[in-house]
């Protein structure tokens, strides 16, 4: 089963599916599109995957925007994560949030 969440925007999304391709078991898989220029590219997610449930989208400094995960790490939905990416130059780029 693949699994396909999209923010708010419309140019972001994120592909999910359950591999079972080596001997360590189930692995969850992904890969984003995003949109930029007028174009749309695909990317690997890479760190810890997850499975998307949400991807939210906040403008700042009025023109980045930076696309917040919401997800688990396995099918299990108690089992939170969230990652967040902004679009750089083109470029897919994993972005970290640090508190005040």
């Amino acid at each position: 089963q693949i699994g396909l969440t999209v923010s708010e925007d419309g140019k972001f999304g994120v592909f999910t599916w359950q591999s079972k391709m080596d001997c360590l078991g189930i692995h969850i898989k992904n890969i984003a599109l995003y949109k930029t220029d007028g174009r749309v590219f695909a990317s690997s997610l890479y760190g810890e995957p997850l499975v998307c449930h949400e991807i939210t989208n906040k403008t700042i400094n009025t023109d980045k925007t930076v696309y917040l995960l919401r997800g688990s790490s396995s099918t299990n939905i108690s089992d939170s994560l969230i990652k967040t990416y902004t679009i750089s130059n083109g470029d897919l780029v994993e972005a970290r949030i640090s508190s005040p």
